[in-house]
């Protein structure tokens, strides 16, 4: 019989060999969760790590608070419709998120948009402030009901021109 070690251990090379199947556009790189984040990042995030920061914006009261900031009170669900309803919304977003920008990929199944220039400053280091990103969107999407965990989802960067911001369901 296998311990629980063996199963978990089991189940995440299962998901790293789904996820690495999946072609991303040409200069995009799959954002990485794994690593430290800085205290500029941490102090953005209000907590030491991603995983606390998700924790707290996962309960009921963070969602509420998530709301309150973006501006909008409900989407239709969706990646496409929630992405273009908040990046629509006058909201903090948009000091990161170029709105206009937003398209949807060629196979339907997910959006890109740029970023501002100054993206790499956001986190004090080009690593966390992809993290930072990273946390914004997902807690958004996750706030409004839209796919967003790391089974259903691959988010993703490039780092080319002033950067772009991919979300690709799986």
């Amino acid at each position: 019989m296998k311990t629980l070690k063996e199963f978990l251990l089991a189940e995440a090379m299962i998901n790293e060999k789904d996820e690495t199947q999946i072609k991303l556009p040409d200069n995009f790189e799959k954002i990485e969760r794994r690593g430290s984040i800085t205290s500029v990042a941490q102090e953005a995030l209000g907590d030491s790590s991603l995983k606390g920061a998700r924790i707290k914006a996962a309960t009921a009261e963070g969602k509420k608070e998530i709301i309150e900031k973006l501006k909008v009170s409900s989407t239709d669900g969706t990646i496409l419709g929630t992405m273009k309803t908040v990046l629509g919304a006058q909201n903090d977003l948009q000091k990161v998120f170029i709105k206009d920008s937003l398209k949807t990929l060629d196979d339907g199944d997910g959006v890109m948009f740029k970023v501002t220039s100054d993206w790499a400053s956001l986190g004090g280091s080009s690593a966390s402030s992809k993290k930072l990103m990273l946390f914004w969107i997902e807690s958004t999407l996750m706030t409004y009901g839209a796919p967003h965990s790391k089974s259903d989802v691959i988010y993703a960067f490039s780092d080319v021109g002033s950067g772009q911001f991919l979300i690709q369901k799986k």
